[in-house]
């Protein structure tokens, strides 16, 4: 990118901000004491892979897209996160230049970090020829390679208090300190990357920018730019986010996975432009998928097929059904050597000693089904897969294609 002086842009990350009695955050409004909410927060399973996230894959992105802009990233947190904590944000902002800390727990001083940012960095005098905007990034979000080549023409076009949304991106499920199943995602209005553009009153010196209301409503509160013709952030999804914080652990990874099967699968080779340190980085999961049958009339007898396979795995199945189901699905099992049997977790289920099973609705004539099993032991030997229909299937089904894949060790 063309490094642009009269341009001036600002990110914001809340890393584990307290924020008590906050109803927009279930984390928050739902705890029951000042403490557990606290623990809540601060529990470092949440917080690793949180920084992990943060460290290795967002703040990559961002150095390399922001390259040739006037930027800065601020980084929002309460004196009561964790020291250790506290220390690794200091050393990344050592490391990456454009990053700056803001240890508070004033919400005024949080409020007003943005515009304390732009009075730092234009001086008064150049403050009105520079076009100026920030943008919101949880801490484990990520945006593209060109996402600033993407919001700097509306930065120069669009006058102070309009909102830009880039609403296509994809989303990866991070587990074990991995990314993997790389689904497309249609999110318009989401808080990923949101951009808010904004201006210096010539009279009051104050900050004007569009309101800060609800992200997925703000059209209401100011006008709104949405871009949605290439993929400009990933979004990713843990059982340890807010919106599933109510949840018991295994319920909370179903439910991931519940939510990632209702999107359009993506391949990993779709990073490549959009978001090459993602691609290149080790906390991807590669799960390389062969074919082990194809063309079979599915019934509720189960077709099996012998198969050699350790660790982590991914099952990926095509079908043509003559008709749509409500509640008719195809199921698939693995079988495992005597004894090495893993647990059943997500939305896999228990068949028998030997056997985990998980099944899919086919909602429409034709449909792909990816499904993976994580945190298997290298011990763990699978045998054996089988596909089956419940009783409930209505019409024929035609199994196309079934893979599966080992991950590969980074």
């Amino acid at each position: 990118m063309e490094t642009k002086k009269n341009i001036c842009i600002v990110g914001v990350t809340r890393f584990s901000l307290l924020l008590p009695g906050v109803a927009q955050w279930k984390l928050s409004a739902q705890a029951e004491t000042l403490e557990s909410y606290r623990d809540r927060l601060y529990d470092p399973t949440r917080l690793d892979a949180r920084m992990k996230i943060f460290s290795q894959l967002s703040l990559p992105q961002l150095a390399k897209g922001s390259h040739g802009t006037n930027y800065r990233h601020i980084v929002q947190h309460s004196s009561s996160l964790p020291a250790r904590y506290q220390s690794q944000l200091r050393t990344l902002s050592q490391q990456f230049e454009f990053l700056e800390i803001v240890c508070s727990d004033e919400k005024s001083v949080h409020d007003h970090s943005v515009a304390t940012a732009f009075r730092d960095m234009v001086d008064e005098d150049a403050r009105h020829d520079t076009r100026l905007a920030w943008f919101r990034l949880d801490d484990d979000d990520i945006v593209s390679d060109h996402y600033f080549d993407r919001i700097v023409p509306y930065v120069e076009s669009e006058p102070p208090g309009r909102v830009v949304s880039l609403g296509l991106g994809y989303s990866m499920i991070y587990s074990n300190g991995q990314l993997w199943d790389m689904r497309l995602d249609y999110r318009p209005k989401n808080s990923i990357g949101q951009l808010y553009v904004c201006a210096f009153d010539d009279t009051s010196g104050r900050l004007v920018e569009p309101p800060r209301g609800d992200h997925s409503i703000i059209d209401q509160f100011a006008p709104t730019v949405l871009d949605s013709r290439q993929p400009s952030f990933i979004t990713v999804v843990h059982p340890m986010q807010d919106g599933r914080a109510h949840l018991e652990s295994d319920q909370a990874l179903a439910a991931v996975e519940k939510e990632q099967g209702n999107k359009p699968m993506a391949d990993l080779t779709d990073l490549e432009f959009e978001f090459s340190q993602i691609r290149n980085s080790t906390v991807v999961a590669d799960f390389p998928l062969e074919t082990v049958m194809t063309d079979g009339n599915l019934t509720v007898d189960p077709i099996r097929e012998t198969v050699s396979a350790h660790g982590d795995l991914a099952v990926e199945v095509h079908v043509t059904a003559a008709q749509p189901q409500t509640d008719g699905r195809v199921i698939l099992g693995m079988r495992f050597a005597s004894g090495t049997r893993p647990q059943a977790t997500g939305r896999w289920v228990e068949v028998d000693r030997d056997t985990l099973a998980v099944g899919f609705v086919v909602s429409s004539p034709t449909m792909r089904f990816r499904a993976h099993l994580l945190g298997v032991p290298d011990t763990s030997e699978l045998v054996e897969i089988s596909v089956w229909v419940s009783r409930s299937f209505v019409g024929s089904v035609t199994l196309d294609e079934l893979r599966i894949g080992e991950s590969q060790k980074q």
